[in-house]
């Protein structure tokens, strides 16, 4: 019992270093898109500042987003046999769509989704229940882990998102957790908000609610195929910057 207890000790402290790891490059990445540098040549007093920092990452990144999503993104029902379309007007599907769209901003959305792809290597879509439309939260990929089947590295057990904000009921300031865990049938998901007030350290449940998809409420991808890890690539990799 022991050596299993080192085991997970160890496994615990590998990801923690892999995710703080993740986060650094996160982080530089942005930095670059950003165009925060040091600034290679030094101010003397009451002088002239003569850098030049340019901004080519940025150039770089917004040029895929431009080539993903300049343009919009239409929605097209399959064609009949005779070629024509089925319909001369929106389904009713097609309709719901479109205006489910609109709600959520969709140029602006998808390209806020390519821009975290492109700085950061993956992006996630947070999808929340309402009617008559669900809303699409674009969810800061520095806030999300996730946990996967051991055996199967496609198949996600869990996503896990924190991020600070302020309790509106005091004012202060608030770490605020989701986990979003599969179900073991595979045909739902539980949803679990949790949120703890510093100097706290104990995580208290403020609600609870059920999924009732096989698909999870969280859309991801990665922005550049990496084989054998789940994160993607970003555009922006430290060979690059």
């Amino acid at each position: 019992m022991a050596e299993v207890s080192q085991i997970e000790v160890q496994l615990g402290q590998m990801l923690d270093a892999e995710r703080q790891a993740r986060l650094e490059r996160y982080k530089a990445a942005w930095d670059a898109y950003y165009c925060r540098f040091p600034k290679p040549l030094k101010v003397k007093k009451d002088k002239p500042d003569d850098n030049v920092l340019l901004g080519l990452a940025r150039l770089t990144v917004d040029k895929g987003v431009s080539f993903l999503f300049g343009k919009e993104v239409k929605f097209e029902l399959p064609k009949s046999e005779d070629g024509e379309d089925e319909l001369a007007t929106l389904s009713p599907e097609e309709a719901w769509l479109a205006d489910c769209w609109r709600i959520n901003r969709k140029q602006t959305t998808l390209q806020k989704l390519a821009l975290n792809g492109g700085v950061c290597g993956h992006t996630f879509v947070r999808i929340i229940e309402r009617e008559p439309f669900p809303r699409l939260v674009v969810l800061d990929p520095a806030n999300v882990e996730v946990a996967w089947d051991p055996h199967d590295i496609d198949l996600v057990r869990r996503y896990t998102v924190e991020y600070l904000g302020t309790d509106p009921r005091t004012g202060k300031t608030a770490l605020y957790r989701q986990l979003i865990e599969r179900d073991e049938g595979g045909q739902a998901w539980t949803i679990t908000d949790q949120m703890v007030v510093p100097p706290n350290r104990v995580w208290t449940t403020t609600g609870r609610a059920v999924w009732r998809h096989d698909f999870a409420p969280i859309v991801d991808c990665q922005n550049l195929v990496m084989p054998n890890e789940y994160y993607g690539l970003s555009d922006l990799e430290a060979d690059v910057v």
